[in-house]
Protein backbone atom coordinates (compact mmCIF):
# COMPACT_ATOMS: atom_id res chain seq x y z
CA UNK A 1 0.00 0.00 0.00
CA UNK A 2 2.89 2.37 0.68
CA UNK A 3 3.95 2.04 -2.96
CA UNK A 4 0.49 3.17 -4.06
CA UNK A 5 0.69 6.23 -1.82
CA UNK A 6 4.17 7.11 -3.10
CA UNK A 7 3.05 6.57 -6.72
CA UNK A 8 0.02 8.79 -6.19
CA UNK A 9 2.13 11.57 -4.71
CA UNK A 10 4.76 11.26 -7.46
CA UNK A 11 2.61 10.70 -10.54
CA UNK A 12 -0.48 12.72 -9.65
CA UNK A 13 -0.32 15.10 -6.71
CA UNK A 14 3.06 16.76 -7.33
CA UNK A 15 2.47 17.15 -11.10
CA UNK A 16 -0.88 18.86 -10.44
CA UNK A 17 0.65 21.25 -7.91
CA UNK A 18 3.13 22.46 -10.54
CA UNK A 19 0.65 23.79 -13.15
CA UNK A 20 -1.74 25.00 -10.46
CA UNK A 21 0.85 26.99 -8.51
CA UNK A 22 2.86 27.99 -11.58
CA UNK A 23 0.01 29.88 -13.22
CA UNK A 24 -0.48 27.42 -16.08
CA UNK A 25 -4.17 27.11 -15.22
CA UNK A 26 -6.63 29.97 -15.28
CA UNK A 27 -7.33 31.67 -11.97
CA UNK A 28 -10.30 31.05 -9.74
CA UNK A 29 -12.63 28.15 -9.37
CA UNK A 30 -11.85 26.70 -12.80
CA UNK A 31 -8.21 26.33 -11.75
CA UNK A 32 -9.16 24.37 -8.66
CA UNK A 33 -11.56 22.17 -10.63
CA UNK A 34 -9.00 21.55 -13.39
CA UNK A 35 -6.41 20.47 -10.83
CA UNK A 36 -8.88 18.49 -8.71
CA UNK A 37 -10.26 16.33 -11.53
CA UNK A 38 -7.02 14.39 -12.06
CA UNK A 39 -6.60 14.04 -8.29
CA UNK A 40 -10.06 12.56 -7.88
CA UNK A 41 -9.91 10.35 -10.99
CA UNK A 42 -6.53 8.95 -10.02
CA UNK A 43 -7.48 8.40 -6.38
CA UNK A 44 -10.46 6.35 -7.58
CA UNK A 45 -8.20 4.38 -9.92
CA UNK A 46 -5.63 3.71 -7.19
CA UNK A 47 -8.40 2.30 -4.96
CA UNK A 48 -9.60 -0.24 -7.52
CA UNK A 49 -8.55 -3.84 -6.99
CA UNK A 50 -8.58 -4.59 -10.73
CA UNK A 51 -6.56 -1.50 -11.74
CA UNK A 52 -3.33 -3.45 -12.26
CA UNK A 53 -2.27 -6.44 -14.31
CA UNK A 54 -0.82 -9.56 -12.71
CA UNK A 55 2.68 -8.15 -13.14
CA UNK A 56 1.66 -4.94 -11.26
CA UNK A 57 1.35 -2.51 -14.19
CA UNK A 58 -1.57 -0.11 -14.43
CA UNK A 59 -4.33 -0.63 -16.97
CA UNK A 60 -5.36 2.39 -19.01
CA UNK A 61 -4.43 5.97 -18.10
CA UNK A 62 -4.86 6.10 -14.35
CA UNK A 63 -2.03 8.19 -13.07
CA UNK A 64 0.48 9.47 -15.59
CA UNK A 65 -0.29 13.12 -15.04
CA UNK A 66 3.41 13.79 -14.58
CA UNK A 67 3.74 13.28 -18.35
CA UNK A 68 0.82 15.63 -19.01
CA UNK A 69 2.28 18.33 -16.76
CA UNK A 70 5.72 17.96 -18.36
CA UNK A 71 4.46 18.32 -21.92
CA UNK A 72 2.09 21.14 -20.98
CA UNK A 73 5.05 23.15 -19.77
CA UNK A 74 7.42 22.14 -22.58
CA UNK A 75 4.89 22.92 -25.33
CA UNK A 76 3.59 25.98 -23.44
CA UNK A 77 -0.05 24.96 -23.76
CA UNK A 78 -2.62 27.65 -23.23
CA UNK A 79 -4.66 27.65 -20.05
CA UNK A 80 -7.82 26.50 -21.80
CA UNK A 81 -6.00 23.80 -23.74
CA UNK A 82 -4.36 22.45 -20.60
CA UNK A 83 -7.68 22.42 -18.77
CA UNK A 84 -9.25 20.51 -21.67
CA UNK A 85 -6.40 17.97 -21.71
CA UNK A 86 -6.76 17.44 -17.96
CA UNK A 87 -10.50 16.89 -18.29
CA UNK A 88 -10.08 14.42 -21.17
CA UNK A 89 -7.32 12.49 -19.37
CA UNK A 90 -9.39 12.40 -16.19
CA UNK A 91 -12.31 10.76 -17.92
Amino acid sequence: MLKNVVDYMTYVFAPMVLPWSGGYLSAGTSSVVSAALPLLASSYQFCRVDAKTDDRFFLGFPSYFNVVAFYAIVFELGKGTLAAVLVVCSH
